[in-house]
């Protein structure tokens, strides 16, 4: 039996009508297609307490330099120096980091997860909005070795921390990760 034209359009259109409903739910939801589990999203925080923030650098005990890198087993993050303070980066916001040398130079490149290279599922609350987000940050010096280190350091951490951690789930304390000790500059 064969179905009369019609038939066919008015359920052509009763489809398409339907699709854009969904469609625009998805838009209004910003995309989140995944059920909500009534849980908020956690926002990775390196240092709850100024307290837990390093002063010196692990087994060395010297004091943290300002114009070094530096990675924090214990809090999993990663301390980049900018403008001449340092800043803590949660291992959970590193996309990856690469290494090159390039004239007697060693860069070290840094690329951070944004939205558009993540899901919204894996987003905090406070991605929403205006917002601001730093892409990458590339560092260079002529000795290589603080860059060598923490190069080697955040691969360790980043296989170390499992993948739930680093969209903000609850995570364990990761001890077994030194920091690099005080190097010269």
């Amino acid at each position: 039996m064969v179905c009369p034209l019609p038939l066919l359009l008015a359920h052509q259109a009763e489809l398409e009508e339907r699709m854009r409903k969904e469609a625009l739910d998805r838009l209004q939801n910003s995309g989140d297609t995944s059920k909500d589990d009534g849980k908020d999203k956690a926002t990775p925080v390196a240092y709850r307490d100024p307290n837990l923030y390093p002063t010196s650098s692990g087994s060395s005990g010297g004091s943290l330099k300002t114009h070094q890198t530096f990675v924090d087993g214990k809090q999993e993050a990663v301390l980049i120096p900018v403008h001449g303070r340092l800043v803590p980066f949660h291992i959970s916001t590193i996309k990856n980091v690469s290494k090159s040398e390039e004239g007697g130079w060693t860069f070290l490149r840094v690329n951070f997860a944004i939205p558009a290279a993540l899901s919204t599922a894996a987003l905090p609350a406070e991605s929403e909005g205006a917002s601001h987000w730093v892409k990458e940050l590339t560092l260079k010096a002529k000795v290589p070795t603080n860059l060598n280190s923490t190069f080697r350091l955040i691969k360790e951490l980043r296989k170390r921390t499992p993948h739930a951690a680093r969209l903000g789930a609850p995570r364990p304390l990761h001890s077994q990760i030194r920091a690099p000790s005080a190097q010269r500059a």
